[in-house]
């Protein structure tokens, strides 16, 4: 079996930074009345996590890819009428991605480091 190292970014630190905006802007993509997966939803998070100041090492239809079997989870252990959690869709996409061996960093916010204070 391939030894995949661990992503470098820690769990909690990923949901931290990630769930919030996967809320606010992917979870509203997922239908209450829906009766298939709503996998745009992999796309927004993959959009989000960029627009947040992180970086993932796939290209967007990879993360997308990788990220199917997480809604189609989601979409089976999610009472209808409801939208899961997004912390829990923040950890699970974190599985994911660091089950496959992907990197996904943050950027430090902009004005810090090195510039005058």
């Amino acid at each position: 079996m391939l030894y995949v190292p661990p992503m470098q970014l820690p769990r909690d630190q990923f949901i931290a930074q990630f769930a919030i905006p996967f809320h606010v802007h992917c979870l509203k993509l997922w239908s209450r009345r829906g009766y298939t997966p709503p996998y745009a939803v992999g796309r927004c998070c993959f959009e989000w996590i960029g627009v947040t100041n992180g970086s993932v090492t796939l290209k967007a239809h990879e993360f997308t890819e990788l990220v199917r079997p997480v809604i189609d989870e989601l979409f089976r252990l999610t009472p209808k009428g409801q939208r899961p959690d997004a912390n829990f869709l923040a950890a699970k996409v974190y599985d994911a991605l660091d089950a496959a061996g992907a990197e996904v960093t943050i950027k430090p916010p902009v004005g810090t480091g090195g510039g005058r204070g």
